[in-house]
């Protein structure tokens, strides 16, 4: 049989499940699975799945699925539908799978709050913001709400600090009030008992007994660098156990030069073993150095005296915020989270949902906040539940999400009789030879969460597999833009020598970033060195450059005496004037505006012309405004004829159907 169709033959049967999949899918109770990077994990919750409806005797429709985005929903949705057809489910069966609820939590929240909008007090027919949407109509409402706060609170707090406290916590409205709640009586207490368990996790943590028993009973010669880091770390240890100087000294081990030293300056494996004790011991001071390092001081007795003014100012603005939705029929994802929970909290609402669902699998766990975590634990306390997460993938800290979640949960899991933890350690995505330099590579890096994967695959036909890493040397004098150029033009030298030398598609090269921000000056860098490479997704689209140009316009006519906006509208794409042109403007300007300044100068005349027009059209909404920017400069045809063209027109569509999407609800003014 030839191998294609024998492949064909094999995936028509369905996929075979690893043992460790068999074991998580047959769970008796409920489950949590630890799932590294290609290990199956969608097609063992589709075989969870079949195991309720075919073991437990549930229709889909008493059995969640929850996902983090709705792409993943969809994927798993198809999935199952996939998995009960060839178990050769009946059609009803499967049919059912369209209704049931197989989605995000936030989609399981409206459901929730929509069910039962009258418990939560909100309209039935509320529409849900995204996350464009949501910080534009906060954006619009914020200074509104703050304008109806105590103006003794405010001069008692400082405009500016209270407005930027406030706006942090509205990203965050239900962790920011639990902490408010705990009020300032404790405040010192707290900072105290914080500082205690961090120094106690540290005390009795494996990296901290290792270093105990190493650093110890392994000496280097006098004056040898990585010797002189062990004696100031078993100094630092004793000291930190004494209870003495503890922030000093903390501060010390999160210091120690763990790399240093001569080997021949040990016993045989000396070196390495005392390394190895200090850096983990370093990382895990790092870890705990900001809470345990902490002591109540004269900034604490600000802090402190700050909590209660603060706690009644954000209660005025998130009513105000609150009320204006209700207002206007709109809920943003945290409203959702919020709604739900305060459904949850009725016994009536438990008990109707316990008779609906009776299962629930949740994806991506690790990813989840409390609030959510909370959801779920009011709607499976009589249900089998599965979790599937890793810590070591837990990105999402900067929304709220908290990796803690699933290590607690997934012990409560295991600690029930017929709770199970499972371990996906087979990776179907790798071959052989690269995950053996990925499991040599993250051992050290991860020290006790590290989970050595294998690969189900044990042969490629590309190249030697390889990690290849470096660390660009700070350059004496330069600004961090100007590092990260240094860094994106040694990624273009490396990619080159990868394509050229070792034959490896640019396909199949990928860069992997901390953060969205670097990306756009790695891609400028490759494309000026020739190289193919696309964004692969994210972010904001209001982080775009396209929506910075844009909203530089909008600002400039909502008010013309604004400088800023008016040279970024000029240098952007709307116009292109060259920096020369605006430099040789400054001495004109002398103390007036730019506006007046630009007026009646050869370089600008046409973008003169065009502003005044708009600037004459200003009472129309903004998408109508930006429509007829776009037909005067042609800015979308500009935009298509730089690097990435698709992608900027793209995004420009986007912020289009963005300002539709406003007009439509009432709230597209340029304002």
């Amino acid at each position: 049989m030839p191998k294609g169709a024998e492949a064909r033959a094999k995936g028509d049967k369905g996929m075979r499940l690893t043992p460790s999949q068999k074991r998580a899918a047959e769970a008796p109770g409920s489950v949590a699975v630890t799932a590294g990077a290609g290990t199956g994990k969608t097609s063992m919750l589709a075989a969870r799945y079949l195991h309720h409806v075919t073991v437990d005797g549930l229709s889909p429709l008493s059995v969640v699925a929850v996902t983090f985005t709705e792409k993943a929903a969809d994927e798993l949705r198809a999935r199952i539908r996939q998995t009960l057809h060839k178990a050769a489910q009946p059609e009803s069966t499967i049919a059912e799978v369209e209704a049931s609820q197989i989605s995000t939590i936030h989609a399981l929240a409206a459901r929730i709050s929509r069910d039962f909008y009258d418990l939560a007090g909100i309209p039935a027919d509320f529409t849900v913001l995204d996350q464009t949407e949501s910080p534009v109509w906060m954006s619009e409402k914020f200074e509104e709400a703050v304008s109806a706060v105590d103006p003794g609170i405010i001069d008692d707090l400082g405009f500016s600090w209270l407005t930027a406290t406030l706006r942090e916590f509205l990203d965050d409205p239900y962790t920011a009030q639990r902490a408010l709640d705990l009020g300032s009586a404790n405040w010192e207490a707290l900072v105290q008992r914080e500082s205690s368990a961090a120094l106690e996790s540290l005390l009795n943590c494996v990296a901290w007994a290792d270093a105990q028993a190493t650093v110890r009973s392994s000496k280097g010669s006098s004056g040898d660098r990585l010797e002189d880091a062990r004696i100031a770390a078993v100094n630092a240890m004793d000291r930190i156990s004494a209870g003495e100087n503890v922030a000093t000294e903390l501060e010390v081990l999160t210091k120690l030069a763990a790399h240093l030293g001569k080997a021949s300056n040990w016993p045989p494996g000396g070196k390495e073993s005392v390394g190895r004790c200090l850096k983990s011991l370093k990382r895990a001071s790092q870890e705990v150095f900001d809470f345990a390092s902490l002591a109540f001081g004269p900034d604490d007795v600000i802090v402190a005296r700050r909590i209660e003014p603060l706690k009644a100012a954000f209660q005025q603005v998130r009513g105000f915020m609150a009320a204006e939705k209700v207002r206007e029929r709109v809920l943003d994802f945290a409203d959702l989270e919020h709604y739900a929970l305060k459904v949850l909290e009725h016994e009536s609402a438990r008990q109707h949902f316990a008779l609906r669902w009776r299962a629930f699998l949740v994806d991506e766990f690790q990813d989840t906040n409390p609030i959510q975590a909370e959801i779920l634990e009011l709607l499976t306390r009589d249900a089998a539940l599965t979790i599937v997460g890793d810590e070591k993938q837990a990105i999402y800290g900067f929304r709220g999400a908290d990796a803690n979640v699933f290590t607690r949960v997934r012990q409560q899991i295991s600690g029930v009789a017929d709770g199970l933890d499972v371990p996906l350690d087979r990776t179907f995505r790798a071959h052989n030879g690269l995950v053996e330099q990925m499991n040599r590579v993250f051992e050290p890096v991860l020290g006790e969460i590290h989970q050595a994967l294998e690969a189900e695959r044990t042969e490629t036909t590309l190249p030697a597999p390889y990690i290849r890493s470096a660390v660009v040397e700070e350059v004496k004098g330069a600004l961090p833009r100007h590092q990260q150029m240094i860094e994106a033009g040694y990624i273009a030298d490396q990619i080159g020598w990868l394509h050229n030398e070792q034959a490896v598609p640019f396909r199949e090269i990928a860069i992997i970033s901390r953060t969205w921000r670097p990306l756009e000056d790695y891609l400028r860098v490759l494309s000026a060195s020739g190289i193919p490479a696309v964004h692969a997704g994210g972010g904001s689209l209001l982080d775009t450059r396209e929506a910075k140009d844009v909203y530089a316009l909008l600002s400039f006519l909502v008010d013309p005496t604004e400088d800023i906006p008016l040279v970024a509208v000029l240098r952007s794409p709307f116009f292109a004037v060259s920096d020369l042109d605006l430099y040789e403007t400054v001495p004109s300007v002398a103390g007036g505006s730019w506006w007046k300044a630009i007026r009646g100068r050869p370089a600008f005349l046409k973008a003169v012309e065009t502003l005044d027009t708009l600037i004459k059209a200003a009472t129309n909404s903004a998408e109508r405004l930006l429509a007829l920017a776009n037909r005067l400069t042609g800015y979308e045809a500009v935009i298509a004829n730089l690097p990435f063209g698709s992608r900027r027109k793209a995004d420009f569509r986007g912020l289009m159907e963005l300002f539709r999407k406003l007009e439509r609800q009432g709230r597209g003014d340029i304002f």
